[in-house]
């Protein structure tokens, strides 16, 4: 399972990817360098994870899903349109993780699980993601990426 170093993947730019989320997300809050930063360290922290599980699979800190949650919708933006440039995406899952990174939006089925199960995964899953983001991302990524449910906690 191949990880780059961080701060290597975040030298990572493209312009057309930039145009093309200005163009089709003019009214998002986060600037299309700032999101493409996000969704940058997404994938990065994604593979730590993935790489943690399997390491220590028994370690229940790291017993959760590793997705994108409702606050982090502009970042998500970022991943739909970077996976629109579908070669140069490609090529850059390869370069940096060694495999494609593939997104699978949530089904109908699973909102439905997560709704009636609501309080039991906002309990375990999200608070440890949020603890695994701070722990390896620090506080300000982890206002950035969830800077509503922060809101509405506070």
């Amino acid at each position: 399972m191949k990880l780059p170093a961080l701060d290597e993947l975040l030298e990572f730019k493209n312009p057309e990817i930039i145009e093309r989320y200005q163009r089709d997300y003019p009214n998002n809050k986060l600037s299309a360098e700032k999101a493409l930063h996000e969704i940058l360290k997404f994938f990065w922290a994604g593979q730590l994870h993935r790489k943690a599980l399997a390491e220590h699979p028994d370690d229940e800190a790291l017993q959760f899903r590793w997705l994108l949650h409702r606050e982090m919708k502009e970042i998500d933006d970022m991943w739909h349109t970077f996976i629109l440039f579908t070669k140069p995406y490609a090529d850059f899952c390869d370069h940096y993780f060694g495999q494609f990174i593939h997104h699978f939006p949530t089904t109908d089925a699973e909102k439905e699980h997560f709704q009636t199960n609501i309080d039991e995964f906002l309990d375990k899953d999200t608070q440890r993601m949020l603890s695994f983001v701070y722990d390896h991302l620090g506080e300000e990524t982890l206002r950035t990426w969830f800077s509503t449910h922060f809101a509405e906690t506070a």
